[in-house]
């Protein structure tokens, strides 16, 4: 019998399917400790939903990502710890890709405004020549009222660039 030589690139991994089972994965696993994990006495809503637009000049972003609170301290300056992991699709200059990414994010502030800082890790093979691996962080504003359902944050990322988002909160 004739083996066939597989050949594996870059972009190879899209073709065998992994993208989705492996995005599909993180988001099952975050939502599944949704109530398993829960910021003690938090006044925000624990787990947020939301898209995101981000611009800078000729490079574009779109994403969408689904947080959850894992820790609550209100005497320290960052009060809110959370976990972050989204997705979504960037364009410059004719090329484009799919990006996946995961940040670990602090907020501060005790009522509707919020200062917010994030760092992590993104995957994105269209990125460049090498493995696609690059730092996430982000810097920025959120307007979330305690307990309210509704959220607003604006700043500056990556993989995001200029970004404003707007989700939910459950």
């Amino acid at each position: 019998m004739m083996e066939k030589n597989l050949r594996l690139s870059k972009s190879s991994h899209v073709k065998l399917g992994f993208k989705p089972s492996f995005t599909t994965a993180l988001i099952a696993l975050l939502i599944s400790t949704t109530h398993c994990v829960v910021a003690q006495d938090s006044q925000l809503r624990p787990t947020r939903i939301y898209g995101t637009l981000g611009t800078a000049f000729v490079y574009s972003n779109i994403t969408g990502s689904i947080e959850q609170d894992i820790k609550y301290a209100p005497e320290k300056f960052f009060n809110t710890m959370s976990i972050r992991i989204g997705g979504g699709y960037w364009s410059s200059w004719g090329n484009e890709a799919y990006n996946i990414f995961g940040t670990l994010n602090m907020l501060s502030g005790k009522d509707k405004n919020h200062f917010e800082l994030g760092f992590g890790l993104a995957y994105s093979p269209g990125y460049d020549d090498t493995y696609g691996f690059l730092p996430a962080a982000n810097l920025g504003y959120r307007y979330q009222k305690p307990d309210g359902w509704l959220f607003l944050r604006a700043g500056l990322g990556v993989p995001e660039s200029l970004y404003v988002s707007l989700g939910v909160c459950l």
